[in-house]
């Protein structure tokens, strides 16, 4: 069997997936500006190609889908945006401080216990 061929037939219980997905437009926002790509559109097309799952017109109707939603009031406000852009951006100087304080731990022992009772102080008062 040819893995590149077609194994099933169209299924409205992978649309109707693919439909649910559609109910997290921050996730998807999110997701597609850390792809740099419409991620849904890939993943309908990487399924109707490789499976069959999906035809022509549920690719089409769930695209069309999303696009209304982003246009219409579901779309994440301006805030909401730069935040999860700020997050985006912070992400791998976060992960730095934490493979930093990771890989001195042993050595600071002290300063480290001082550091998690301040970050524990700053998280119980932020929520």
């Amino acid at each position: 069997m040819d893995p590149n061929s077609p194994i099933g037939e169209p299924s409205p219980e992978v649309a109707g997936a693919f439909e649910r997905l559609l109910c997290y437009p921050g996730l998807l926002e999110t997701t597609d500006a850390k792809c740099h790509c419409n991620v849904v559109e890939g993943l309908l097309n990487e399924v109707k190609i490789r499976t069959s799952l999906l035809s022509e017109w549920h690719v089409t109707s769930i695209l069309s889908k999303r696009e209304s939603l982003s246009r219409g009031g579901l779309k994440l406000e301006t805030t909401n945006t730069q935040i999860a852009t700020l997050v985006l951006r912070a992400e791998p100087t976060v992960a730095s401080i934490l493979k930093t304080l990771d890989t001195d731990y042993a050595k600071n022992q002290v300063i480290n216990e001082k550091l998690e009772n301040y970050v524990e102080k700053v998280i119980t008062s932020s929520f």
